[in-house]
């Protein structure tokens, strides 16, 4: 385990992002907002993806069931769309080629799926899904003795998907958690323990391996550093799993190079202290890819009481270093639910 503090002040961490942070009390909260040739379209409670210059993939839940879309920029009013299977929960989705790579909850298990956007686009409807299961059941901590730790359920909430000229098929990565029961006093406590997957699919074949984060994950004790994780980033080289580390009050990152995730993970986090009192993590901590290695993060932070922040940092993965970090005051409290970087910016 390491702490970073190494800051860069030559490098201006806002005219280095370029970046919008996207607060969960914007009346937008669709993760892109994507402008399509003919016009532009935003949907609010989804996730939405471009796919080509004219189309994009959204998915929404239309107050009974998940559904898959497709905008046209041409004719933006008429979605081709389809149901979810019954059962199913999207929190995440990206495309590769023309399928779709999807994660979240089926039932009681964290699942990661594909289908093609041939179907969507025939709307075959309910979408079928190949599907990776990752039960609730396999993913609970063992806990130390007599610290007996039962698991409500378990989700995947965040992927990337890439082609991996290794296998020739296509790799994903995740994060995910367990929502976890153990006893405390005369009663229970619940925890998130988070796990990482990864899969690959190459024709006809879908396999994946999963890394419980069990650092300091002692459940009985109160003091224990749980570790949460929750974003992913994709760079050239490199696969960035992000989160905080309760009792720590730090951010955490876990690398893996992108081709060979489990045999490259670090089998630790690096936890990164700001150094300033106050700017510890507050809220879901969220990141985007900036240029090369390095990527960005966001999170709420309170220097003081009542007087919320958003901090802002800048990571390379390379050398695994904070190179930069800053905290900037809001007008009242926001917790970013996801961030852009504009490419190209000076």
């Amino acid at each position: 385990m390491s702490k970073k503090t190494t800051l860069h002040p030559g490098i201006s961490l806002l005219a280095l992002l370029m970046l919008t942070v996207l607060s969960a009390s914007a009346q937008t909260t669709a993760w892109e907002t994507v402008r399509l040739t003919g016009g532009s379209a935003s949907y609010s409670g989804g996730i939405i993806r471009s796919w080509t210059p004219t189309k994009a993939v959204v998915c929404y839940n239309d107050g009974t069931q998940d559904r898959f879309g497709i905008i046209d920029g041409a004719n933006i009013p008429n979605m081709t769309q389809a149901l979810v299977p019954a059962g199913y929960t999207i929190d995440d989705f990206r495309i590769v080629a023309d399928e779709v790579y999807c994660c979240g909850r089926k039932n009681s298990d964290g699942f990661i799926g594909h289908f093609s956007l041939g179907d969507l686009e025939s709307m075959v409807s309910p979408l079928s899904f190949e599907e990776i299961l990752i039960a609730h059941s396999t993913v609970a901590p063992l806990g130390t003795p007599p610290c007996i730790s039962t698991t409500d359920y378990a989700t995947v909430h965040r992927l990337v998907a890439y082609k991996n000229p290794h296998s020739g098929g296509i790799t994903v990565a995740a994060i995910g958690y367990a929502h976890n029961v153990v006893p405390y006093g005369v009663g229970t406590r619940t925890f998130a323990t988070s796990y990482i997957v990864a899969a690959d699919h190459t024709p006809g074949i879908f396999t994946a391996e999963y890394a419980l984060c069990d650092y300091g994950s002692n459940l009985c004790d109160l003091g224990c550093e749980i570790e949460s994780l929750t974003d992913i980033v994709e760079t050239p080289d490199y696969v960035a799993f992000v989160g905080s580390v309760y009792q720590a009050s730090a951010e955490c990152i876990r690398r893996a190079d992108k081709y060979d995730i489990m045999g490259s993970l670090t089998s630790v986090p690096n936890y990164y202290v700001y150094p300033v009192s106050g700017a510890e993590p507050l809220s879901e901590v969220r990141a985007t890819k900036l240029d090369g290695n390095r990527i960005a993060t966001a999170s709420l932070c309170m220097p003081t009481v009542e007087d919320f922040h958003t901090s802002l940092r800048v990571y390379d993965l390379t050398n695994m270093d904070m190179i930069n970090a800053q905290i900037v005051r809001l007008p009242e409290k926001m917790e970013p639910s996801d961030m852009v970087y504009k490419e190209g910016s000076d």
